[in-house]
């Protein structure tokens, strides 16, 4: 199983800026991914936040545990195979970059 970096309340809340992908005309439905140690010390505030956006949260535990369902955007189309193919692609160039 593969470790999450240390993640801190400080990139929770500045993620909240970043609309480019929480708006975005392809998410049909947005979920935060966190450790285990940063839900427990704040998880009132990760929980309202999640709410707040309509996002779902999952946590990464021993197990992990989806804690929220997001909300779905029923207006999203599925992706074309050119659009399975670019996102692909962005995660790739995402993988590679950090090994």
């Amino acid at each position: 199983m593969e470790v999450i970096k240390d993640v801190s309340i400080a990139d929770f809340r500045a993620d909240q800026k970043k609309n480019k992908y929480h708006d975005h005309p392809d998410v049909r439905g947005l979920y935060y991914f966190v450790p285990q140690e940063l839900y427990s010390k704040h998880k009132d505030e990760i929980k309202a936040t999640c709410k707040e956006k309509g996002a779902g949260l999952i946590v990464d535990g021993c197990p992990i545990s989806t804690v929220l369902k997001p909300k779905v955007r029923k207006e999203v189309k599925p992706l074309t195979d050119n659009g399975y193919i670019h996102y692909l692609r962005l995660f790739a160039k995402k993988w590679v970059r950090e090994r």
